[in-house]
């Protein structure tokens, strides 16, 4: 069985890591923030600037919403373990709404073909050295899937990344990965994308390669904090 109530999440330094059995593990996306340059992002500051917008602003009210929305959908699939927190503003509110009437479409379409096994469930991989909370452990068409929620607009590398990793954190904790998926949840569309095992096997094996980055990137910093940078006159 997964590690439960016993593993707790922390920010440091505003990554998240997760503690258990007295020791710390960054989470999976701490891990992938060292490879985390999204031209996307890039574009979209561009754009919020060219229409006056303030990049940070907008930022923290699109992560609320996406916060809200992985709420909404959570307690679609596990209505016992699901709670949903106050709507921030009105607007924030119709754009969630909207979120998760396409979500349930979805899975009122898909009814039949999954059953919850968890959700927002925290674990580490003492063996790999991370932590994370899956959004939604399942059996889909019998056959245990992961799946993650996304408020982007489309699937990304770094999403494959981020199932990989999580594949191997599950299996350290005994639970089996056969297959793994990205759900879009737009503001005007939803849509479910489904890996094959080959695939998620081929994501955790370039998953580690990022971690072992990832850990040659925390030396540098110490390295660059710790000792004092020559400069000629």
């Amino acid at each position: 069985m997964p590690h439960g109530n016993e593993v707790h999440m922390k920010s440091l330094h505003d990554l998240h890591m997760y503690e258990h059995d007295g020791k710390t593990y960054p989470s999976v996306t701490t891990v992938l923030q060292c490879v985390a340059y999204n031209r996307n992002i890039v574009d979209w500051a561009n754009w919020l600037g060219l229409q006056h917008m303030n990049y940070a602003k907008t930022l923290d009210a699109t992560a609320r919403e996406g916060t809200l929305a992985h709420a909404h959908a959570q307690k679609l699939v596990d209505p016992e373990n699901g709670a949903i927190p106050e709507m921030a503003d009105p607007l924030t509110e119709y754009y969630v709404k909207s979120r998760m009437r396409h979500f349930k479409e979805k899975i009122d379409q898909y009814e039949g073909r999954w059953k919850t096994i968890y959700t927002e469930h925290p674990m580490v991989s003492h063996t790999y050295e991370i932590g994370g909370t899956m959004d939604w452990y399942a059996e889909w068409d019998g056959v245990p899937t992961l799946f993650d929620f996304k408020t982007s607009k489309g699937v990304r590398d770094k999403h494959l990344l981020q199932l990989g990793g999580y594949r191997l954190m599950m299996l350290d904790n005994d639970l089996p990965v056969e297959q793994a998926g990205i759900i879009i949840i737009g503001r005007d569309f939803c849509r479910f994308s489904i890996f094959d095992i080959d695939t998620i096997k081929l994501a955790s094996e370039w998953f580690l390669k990022v971690h072992e980055w990832y850990k040659i990137h925390q030396k540098l910093d110490e390295m660059m904090l710790d000792r004092n940078i020559p400069y000629l006159d």
